[in-house]
């Protein structure tokens, strides 16, 4: 139930007359005339502004040698067209040895050899002579049957009075048969061998010779055709095709003067025989072709200034800009590389008039009905002024806000930081206007108003001043005191219930024993009978390690101890050996323990154990030289001597174990009770003796009765 109320009707019929006579300013004047740059893409600062395409021919492939990049303030159209080389394989068509199987392409019949050469030649190039003799390669089609021995395969050319060996075969017993009679074949370059030409290359002789020393080899020569594969520069037509383009904003508050537009750009290196009439650079504004410039290859430095019809603009408030270059080739096929560069496009003419207007701020929508606040929800609003509001000449950042509450006693506004803040006041409902003054740095105004309704409803009970999350160690106890009210109710007519038995309830109080590890979530509910209000505690109960040495002596070379009532107890040397338990008595698992051993506050050794698992112990040994000092001897174990380990209890890290060295008649490192086991001796004999008196005694004397039944 709220505090504080209006009567909606009264309200209502007041804020209608403040709206009736609320004042609203406007005005409107010339700021300033501004030049606009509609295409400021035309810097060429990043090629994300543009969109790029390009073809190849006719095709609808990718430009093959013609690449367009936009950035660095450029637009780089860069052509380049590799060697056009085509390759051709010609046979031999003669041959001066007679072996007519081996002449033309391979076709499986063989011309064979065991020892007479096969001479080939007679190569055709009539077809392609014309075009430049670039590479060749001698093309073998052969087989030889079996490896090698003694006997030799040479292949060999001659030409005019020239003649080299390219290629043998011997001592290829091992790898059994050489066989290129199916493709492919053998490839042998022989550019190094001349300058060629296709007249000296139509006098090339090819021989294979089978050269055999009459041995024990059984191979022969197969020979299906040989020929050369000639590599020659061939001419070429075709065309490339780039195209950037972008988008250009328009408003209608644009004004269109005297438009023009102006290009600037280079070309640069050798594009080699263009066709001007197909080559050009081509501007484009909306669907019209606005410019068109062929290409010439003397074409150094242009600009391009021309005027724009307005009408372009007045179509579309999108508009494309593009620019398109075609460059057509018709070449004998060579190496060529050229470049065009586009340094910048602008567009002049376009402006716009800036005006002196009131600030504009979108309708704020009433919080009433279904948007309005429930009393003591804690809803609020907050509306960012800065995006509600706008003003054609005053930065949003400067605009000045002020705000008037019709009735302040339902809800608390104000501004901060272009931000209007919108909160409840508790116990309170009712409805209420906002007046919202809105002023430029020229003084224009706008004044808004809306509806702000809190609706009245039963408040919930209130819990606060609880943690969310508390952490008690195993088996103590913890009492939380929080605060537990409710605006319509006593505490005494409240019911407190809490879903875990870990906890108990008295009054406002929560006790929590901990009683076994673990987290808990404890859910405590507060109800008045119709409504009820929740808190969830989450409770850790958690248990530290908790690290002891339990036991520390010393042994001897076979294991035994030789402390006892603190005197050592048997003849030693002076290397001895130190044996301690460690233990961990508490719930978790301790890791890198470290270990301090000290003789009369000297460190004497020192240990590191890796991990101690909850209720294990861990034996730590060591080897030690006592010396043959005969004295008191006092040996510390220290355990987590840094205190890096958090534990239950830190109080219980150290054991001593307290001694003293005596020395025998000889001089050996002894217990001052070593003399006594040396009368022990006596002893045992009398009491033996004993003994045997009172066996005599029981054999000499009256024999047992005898039980007679």
């Amino acid at each position: 139930m709220s505090r504080f109320s209006i009567n909606k009707n009264i309200f209502l019929f007041l804020s209608v007359t403040i709206l009736l006579f609320s004042p609203i300013a406007s005005s409107r004047t010339v700021f300033a005339v501004y030049n606009i740059d509609v295409l400021p893409q035309g810097e060429f600062n990043s090629s994300d502004e543009w969109e790029i395409d390009s073809q190849f021919g006719f095709t609808d492939l990718e430009s093959e040698n013609t690449n367009l990049l936009v950035g660095g303030g450029k637009v780089t159209i860069e052509h380049e067209r590799q060697q056009n080389l085509r390759s051709m394989n010609f046979w031999a068509n003669e041959s001066k040895s007679g072996h007519e199987s081996a002449i033309g392409y391979p076709d499986s019949e063989l011309s064979i050899s065991s020892g007479a050469d096969i001479d080939l030649s007679g190569f055709d190039f009539s077809s392609v002579s014309n075009y430049p003799l670039v590479s060749n390669s001698l093309l073998l089609s052969f087989r030889i049957s079996d490896g090698l021995n003694d006997d030799r395969v040479e292949i060999s050319i001659s030409f005019s009075d020239s003649a080299y060996l390219i290629k043998s075969y011997s001592n290829t017993f091992s790898e059994g048969e050489v066989n290129y009679l199916v493709n492919p074949y053998l490839l042998i370059n022989i550019d190094e061998y001349d300058d060629w030409t296709w007249d000296s290359l139509s006098d090339l002789s090819v021989k294979l010779n089978y050269e055999s020393v009459g041995g024990s080899d059984e191979a022969q020569l197969e020979v299906d055709a040989v020929g050369i594969m000639a590599t020659y520069q061939m001419s070429e037509s075709g065309f490339d095709f780039v195209k950037a383009q972008t988008q250009m904003t328009l408003s209608d508050n644009y004004e269109y003067g005297n438009l023009s537009l102006y290009l600037s750009g280079s070309i640069f290196g050798d594009f080699g025989n263009l066709d001007t009439d197909l080559s050009w650079l081509k501007l484009q504004i909306g669907t019209d072709i606005i410019y068109e410039m062929n290409i010439d290859e003397d074409l150094s430095d242009f600009e391009i200034n021309i005027n724009l019809n307005r009408d372009l603009f007045l179509m579309s408030q999108e508009l494309i800009f593009a620019l398109g270059v075609q460059i057509f080739w018709d070449s004998d096929g060579s190496y060529k590389k050229g470049s065009m560069i586009i340094n910048e496009v602008n567009i002049e003419g376009i402006t716009i008039t800036e005006w002196d207007e009131s600030p504009q701020c979108l309708e704020i929508e009433d919080y009433v009905g279904e948007k309005s606040f429930t009393e003591d929800s804690g809803e609020y609003a907050i509306i960012s002024l800065i995006d509600y509001c706008s003003d054609d000449r005053t930065d949003v950042s400067n605009l000045n806000f002020s705000v008037d509450v019709i009735n302040e006693s339902i809800i608390n506004v104000e501004i901060e930081e272009g931000y209007l803040k919108i909160f409840q006041i508790p116990q309170s409902s009712g409805i209420t206007e906002i007046v919202l003054n809105v002023t430029d740095e020229s003084g224009n105004q706008l004044r808004d108003t809306f509806l702000v309704e809190v609706k009245e409803v039963n408040d919930p009970p209130m819990i606060s001043n609880f943690p969310d999350e508390v952490w008690i160690e195993l088996n103590e106890q913890l009492i939380l005191e929080g605060e537990i009210m409710d605006y319509e109710s006593n505490l005494d007519e409240l019911e407190i219930s809490v879903d875990n038995l870990l906890v108990k309830i008295n009054n406002s109080k929560l006790i929590i024993n901990a009683r076994e590890l673990g987290t808990f979530d404890v859910i405590l509910t507060v109800s008045d009978g119709s409504l009820e209000s929740t808190h969830k505690l989450t409770v850790h109960v958690f248990s530290e390690p908790d690290i002891i040495p339990v036991y520390l002596n010393i042994l001897d070379s076979e294991g035994e101890q030789l402390i006892l009532d603190n005197i050592l107890t048997k003849t030693v040397d002076s290397n001895v050996r130190v044996i301690s338990e460690i233990k961990n008595l508490g719930k978790l698992d301790a890791t890198f323990i470290s270990i301090r051993y000290y003789s009369n506050e000297e460190l004497i050794h020192n240990h590191t154990i890796p991990v101690i698992s909850s209720n294990s112990s861990v034996i730590v040994e060591f080897d030690w030289d006592i010396t043959k000092i005969i004295s008191n001897y006092s040996v510390l174990v220290v355990v987590d001597y840094n205190n890096l380990i958090d534990e239950s209890n830190e109080l219980n890290n150290e054991l001593f174990l307290n001694f003293s060295v005596e020395s025998n008649e000889k001089g050996n490192l002894n217990a001052k009770t070593q003399s006594l086991l040396d009368n022990f001796s006596i002893i045992y004999s009398l009491i033996f003796l004993g003994f045997l008196i009172l066996c005599l005694i029981l054999l000499m004397g009256p024999k047992k009765i005898k039980k007679i039944s």
